[in-house]
């Protein structure tokens, strides 16, 4: 699904949390907040209309929608 509006900012940080599989070290290699990190993956699902990860209190890991914006 593509969506030329979509900051590719938000692409840049959705990248690091799935490398990561951790907002908390995505944070750390991008050096802004965690809470910063947590708003763009909101707004990029929102922009997508699906949810690219699954959460919970070890991390993060993609859904199958998440896998597809990696290919």
């Amino acid at each position: 699904m593509y969506k030329s509006n979509i900051n590719l900012n938000l692409y840049k940080i959705f990248y690091e949390v799935a490398s990561s599989e951790s907002i908390s070290d995505a944070s750390k290699k991008l050096f802004i907040t965690q809470s910063a990190v947590s708003k763009a993956i909101k707004k990029l699902e929102e922009d997508l209309n699906t949810n690219l990860f699954y959460r919970n209190s070890k991390g993060v890991k993609l859904t199958e929608k998440g896998e597809e914006q990696l290919s």
